[in-house]
């Protein structure tokens, strides 16, 4: 993905909103004419509604960038399927599921966080057009694995005590 905003098999048409104020907005929408059902793997071309989803993307010169992302809802033409109705999804290497941020903010934000503190990350972030609080750091770091750390070299003393207090 590196090089690009999106993926580049993702069919997805989009504008770019560009006005004095900030933020750049980018409204876009898929352009599949039909979306399989996550369930039970049916695809569906009926569509049943839409609505807008919003997600921040990594800022551009220190202006916010989101993406109003146009999602439609399909109706399951399986009747042994459970789900009547699902939406359609995202490339879960651009945006995971349920997800607000992108996943190049979710990778910059880990990123920082292991470098800093999380009340520092988010000032920084904050001023360099990504708002985010503390809280959010922490979150992306519980969820990322724990990076490759180097050969040990020494090991203190507190490592060996059984209980606190026995000598």
């Amino acid at each position: 993905m590196s090089g690009w905003i999106i993926p580049k098999d993702v069919p997805l048409a989009f504008t770019v909103i560009v006005g004095d104020a900030t933020p750049i907005i980018i409204r876009g929408q898929m352009t599949n004419s039909a979306a399989r059902c996550p369930q039970c793997g049916t695809p569906s071309g009926p569509i049943h509604s839409a609505y807008w989803r919003t997600v921040q993307d990594l800022p551009w010169r220190t202006v916010p960038v989101p993406w109003l992302l146009r999602c439609r809802r399909f109706w399951c033409p399986n009747p042994a399927c459970a789900r009547t109705l699902f939406c359609e999804r995202l490339p879960t290497a651009w945006v995971a599921a349920r997800q607000r941020r992108t996943m190049a903010v979710w990778t910059h934000l880990t990123t920082w966080g292991w470098t800093a503190s999380a009340a520092d990350v988010a000032r920084v972030a904050t001023g360099q057009g990504l708002s985010v609080s503390p809280d959010t750091i922490i979150r992306a770091l519980r969820r990322a694995p724990d990076p490759p750390m180097g050969d040990l070299r020494m090991v203190g003393v507190d490592e060996w005590a059984l209980r606190k207090g026995r000598t």
